[in-house]
């Protein structure tokens, strides 16, 4: 009986591609997340002074009011503030109620807060990773 070694060679190839590939998909998610915080905190940053842009999510935080989520209301002693880890119900509930603006950027999503949209908030896959403001 002879040893080939062809067979252990393409094994350990396909193993090293597999790994890799895991490699640069976490290294997607890093930059993405990266990504996600540099634009909220540029948008953070910038003082919008369009004074119609604010105005036009008057409509949003009204029709969703920060006094109440899910048929019961909260008094704003027993409200907790956002937190990191809370998913996006928790931070529905918590005292900074419902965003002014929302935006999704692939796993990311982004909700605005304060009169100038200047508090942020990032979920990754529905949890809370960063809160600037």
């Amino acid at each position: 009986m002879t040893f080939d070694g062809s067979a252990v060679i393409m094994k350990k190839t396909k193993v090293e591609r597999i790994n890799n590939m895991r490699k640069a998909i976490a290294l997607l998610f890093v930059i993405s997340s990266i990504i996600g915080v540099i634009f909220c905190v540029s948008k953070a940053v910038s003082n919008p002074t369009n004074s119609s842009k604010t105005s036009s999510y008057s409509n949003y935080s009204s029709s969703y009011g920060s006094s109440s989520y899910g048929g019961s209301s909260y008094s704003s002693a027993t409200k907790k503030d956002p937190a990191v880890g809370m998913t996006m119900d928790e931070v529905l509930a918590s005292s900074w109620g419902a965003p002014k603006m929302k935006k999704t950027r692939n796993a990311d999503d982004f909700w605005y807060y304060g009169e100038n949209l200047d508090k942020c908030i990032t979920f990754s896959h529905g949890i809370v990773a960063v809160i600037l403001g």
